[in-house]
């Protein structure tokens, strides 16, 4: 905190980094409104945008401190506020089967990913990345897990291209497979609600089967949202506890910021005509923190992992997908 209160102290050096992500989060908003970019979303579109202005003019040092503000705090701020995005009282409308199957998936991403990883040999911060962008919600996922496990901007990146690719492709694949296959809405839309990793990914893939597999599946999707406090808090006593001869220990204290805030919405003490606004600001804040994330990106550190990441996601993807259809069947 006193690492914030000093960046704090001194506006003039970090606000041209803030201005030009807050510019390209502005960018990304509106980009993001067209039809061929609207399944990637804002966040993503953000990312993008940092990384390729990296790779053009690179990062000029007056930018930096605002960047790196922005890819720290403002990050942090986001994931605390995303809280307001989760009603309790929602969620248990599930019920205790729909729950036991997003837990049984973001935790059976865990362990899977930890595994592949090793397989693969890819580092385990960009392996954990991966699966709490899989398994949880996507890029805010990412975002939430990265500052637990210290990973890089350019791991952050990485796990959140791989998140968006997979994740789109998943769309394309599941809308193929409803209009093949004899779904029933309700299978379908828990289904696409319990595996796929962006709430614009669950959405545009149960648009297809109509009204009651959409809602059905942006429901269970906000069961695994739920997720995030329990399974980053897991991740970082995880982290701790392999780094327990060292002095320092991990612990996302900013998580504990998001369910506060989801206790105050469920309890109505953040008043339900407030609830939307603080979504949208939060959505916002990420994307600045996006943007920033892609400006501090060095583009050659991807040619370094190369496919690895990519092909552990994808067989981590179709495995949980699997893995879902058969505790459906079962419930």
């Amino acid at each position: 905190m006193q690492d914030l209160f000093k960046q704090l102290s001194r506006p003039h050096v970090i606000l041209p980094g803030i201005a030009t992500a807050f510019v390209i989060a502005l960018g990304s908003r509106q980009l993001a409104s067209l039809p061929g970019l609207k399944i990637l979303g804002p966040m993503i579109i953000a990312i993008l945008i940092g990384v390729l202005l990296r790779v053009i003019i690179g990062l000029p040092a007056p930018l930096k401190p605002g960047t790196v503000f922005s890819s720290r705090w403002l990050l942090r701020g986001a994931i605390m506020l995303m809280g307001a995005r989760l009603h309790f009282g929602k969620v248990m409308q599930l019920g205790p089967y729909v729950l036991l199957l997003d837990a049984v998936v973001v935790f059976a991403a865990l362990a899977l990913f930890a595994g592949l990883g090793r397989i693969f040999k890819l580092p385990p911060r960009l392996t954990t990345l991966i699966a709490a962008g899989t398994g949880i919600c996507g890029a805010a996922a990412v975002a939430a897990t990265a500052p637990v496990v210290e990973a890089t901007e350019e791991e952050t990146a990485l796990a959140i291209a791989v998140i968006a690719s997979l994740g789109t492709l998943g769309t394309i694949i599941y809308s193929y497979i409803y209009n093949a296959m004899s779904l029933s809405p309700a299978f379908y839309g828990t289904w696409v609600g319990s595996t796929l990793h962006e709430v614009a990914h669950v959405v545009a893939a149960a648009a297809v089967a109509g009204g009651e597999a959409s809602d059905l599946a942006v429901l269970v999707k906000l069961g695994r949202v739920a997720m995030l406090a329990p399974a980053v808090l897991f991740i970082g006593l995880r982290q701790s506890r392999k780094g327990r001869n060292n002095a320092k220990v991990a612990f996302p204290l900013f998580v504990v910021g998001f369910l506060i805030i989801s206790i105050l919405t469920t309890q109505g003490i953040i008043p339900p005509a407030q609830v939307p606004g603080l979504t949208s600001l939060s959505a916002f804040v990420l994307t600045i923190a996006m943007a920033a994330i892609g400006m501090g990106v060095d583009v050659k550190a991807f040619a370094r992992v190369g496919f690895k990441p990519f092909a552990v996601g994808l067989i981590g993807s179709v495995f949980i997908s699997l893995v879902s259809i058969m505790i459906i069947r079962v419930l």
